[in-house]
């Protein structure tokens, strides 16, 4: 038996599958691209994003400045660092999230107009 096998039943089903997935990802893209222009179009929302977590990377910022400053150093220092880590890291991606919503999304929403 050579390695060429003739198209059997098993064949149309294999087809069948790569056309389901095909029409899958089809699907999943056009919703994604649904959603960024909806999205695109709440420039409010997006810059209240942006600005919230600026101001919420800003005081994580103040909390790590806080900690090494004026605590001696313990594990209490550490710990406040830690949270003030942990809170610079979630507003730069709500501010990250929100510039990107600003700018990229709208060239796209523009770019597809046309």
């Amino acid at each position: 038996m050579g390695i060429f096998q003739p198209p059997g039943p098993d064949s149309d089903q294999s087809d069948r599958q790569s056309n389901a997935a095909d029409n899958a990802d089809s699907s999943a893209l056009q919703s994604l691209h649904k959603r960024i222009i909806e999205r695109a179009g709440k420039d409010r929302e997006n810059l209240r994003l942006f600005v919230t977590g600026a101001f919420v990377f800003f005081f994580g910022l103040c909390l790590i400045v806080f900690g090494n400053q004026t605590v001696d150093a313990s594990v209490k220092q550490e710990i406040i660092v830690l949270c003030g880590l942990v809170v610079t890291v979630i507003g730069g991606a709500c501010a990250a999230a929100g510039y990107i919503c600003l700018s990229i999304f709208r060239i796209i929403r523009i770019l597809d107009k046309k």
